[in-house]
């Protein structure tokens, strides 16, 4: 028999509800952000897709997500965002499908359960890829998520505050967020988050705070 499990790593009832009443041929498991344990049903399953809820960026408990990773390498990611929590991933989510819980019941339906019959005009679902930043964007990221005012940080690096503002709006933009103060909340949360994240620019905030200091 072919035994395919469904994960929702959610604390949202009404979503794995939902989602348990939309596949009915599959066997659906609810599980929290912060479990080491692992049931049964994921040592023993064919196959397993995980459903992560994106509110697990404001909630930044990742023991769940990366114990089921190290346990089955070969589980299928299906990543369900929201508007305020932004478009950026952990890196070893490169290649692993987005859906939005604002996406038709369809294409919800066949993307989770990997059916191939689908409807012409279903839409194609998104997958993980790298956010693209320049240069300048990369260096100024860890200010930005850092919450440093543009004021302040206009009079530290001698910028004006309008370039600094268009590039953090720029910045937004591309990570998928909604607002700012979005974006400080998730990477505060999730310290070293990839994504966006690029590991050039923290030499740049370190001796940036180590200068503000001694000040």
């Amino acid at each position: 028999m072919d035994n395919k499990l469904l994960v929702v790593l959610t604390e949202n009832n009404w979503l794995f509800t939902g989602l348990t009443t939309l596949l009915p041929e599959m066997t659906c498991l609810k599980m929290g952000y912060d479990t080491q344990y692992m049931p049964q049903e994921v040592e023993h399953a064919c196959s397993i897709t995980v459903v992560v809820d994106s509110l697990i960026f404001f909630r930044g408990e990742w023991l769940t997500f990366n114990t089921l990773r190290h346990c089955r390498e070969d589980i299928t990611v299906v990543w369900l965002t929201r508007e305020h929590t932004g478009r950026i991933f952990p890196a070893t989510s490169q290649g692993d499908r987005i859906l939005t819980q604002k996406q038709d019941i369809s294409s919800l339906e066949l993307t989770i359960s990997g059916k191939t019959q689908r409807p012409v005009t279903r839409k194609k679902a998104e997958c993980v890829r790298p956010v693209r930043l320049t240069q300048t964007e990369r260096r100024l990221l860890p200010f930005f998520t850092a919450g440093v005012s543009l004021s302040v940080l206009s009079e530290r690096l001698g910028c004006a505050v309008k370039t600094l503002y268009h590039h953090r709006l720029s910045i937004v933009a591309k990570a998928g967020f909604r607002h700012p103060i979005f974006m400080e909340y998730v990477y505060k949360c999730n310290p070293g988050l990839s994504g966006v994240f690029s590991p050039e620019t923290t030499s740049w905030k370190e001796q940036w705070y180590e200068e503000w200091q001694e000040e």
